[in-house]
């Protein structure tokens, strides 16, 4: 597993920007909403699925979710984990049932996303759920609202997000 973290990321030199392919930079290093991206790459809607079985709330005070971002043929394009924070009162920012970026979309919230680490590597569990082999790519980025942290996700990419480039 190769992890970039925070630091190197945003001095990228030469050697990074050979070792990452311009298309995995457009996902990797962009602070835009991947689902909306995805929505525009693909032409048709995207979908989340909720691992049910994953979500569920620590300690009263953390949410703990697993997401899986589908395209109109339920194909995974991509995995995402994340932690957020409950909020006092109990309130939540974002709807279960639709995908995080679109939440944020929708209430008019600004939002800032501090990319932490960009990783490539294998895993077994998601090359069988993404039905296909080889190296997966990812990153995890903090979000945040009002200088407040919301939560951290970590996300997971399907290879053939690369074929909407080519389209």
């Amino acid at each position: 597993m190769l992890t970039l973290t925070r630091n190197k990321i945003y001095y990228l030199d030469e050697t990074y920007y050979d070792t990452i392919p311009f298309e995995w930079q457009m996902i990797l290093i962009n602070d835009g909403s991947f689902t909306q991206n995805l929505n525009s790459l693909t032409g048709k809607s995207i979908t989340s699925q909720i691992t049910n079985k994953l979500s569920h709330t620590l300690m009263d005070k953390i949410n703990f979710r697993c997401v899986w971002l589908k395209d109109h043929n339920n194909n995974k394009l991509a995995y995402a984990k994340s932690l957020w924070l409950i909020q006092p009162d109990g309130y939540t920012i974002f709807n279960k049932d639709i995908p995080i970026g679109q939440s944020f979309i929708k209430s008019q919230i600004e939002i800032y996303k501090d990319l932490q680490e960009i990783c490539y590597g294998y895993c077994e569990y998601l090359e069988k759920e993404f039905h296909t082999q080889g190296p997966i790519w990812g990153r995890k980025y903090t979000i945040y609202h009002d200088k407040k942290s919301l939560g951290t996700i970590q996300e997971f990419f399907h290879l053939t997000l690369l074929t909407f480039y080519k389209k």
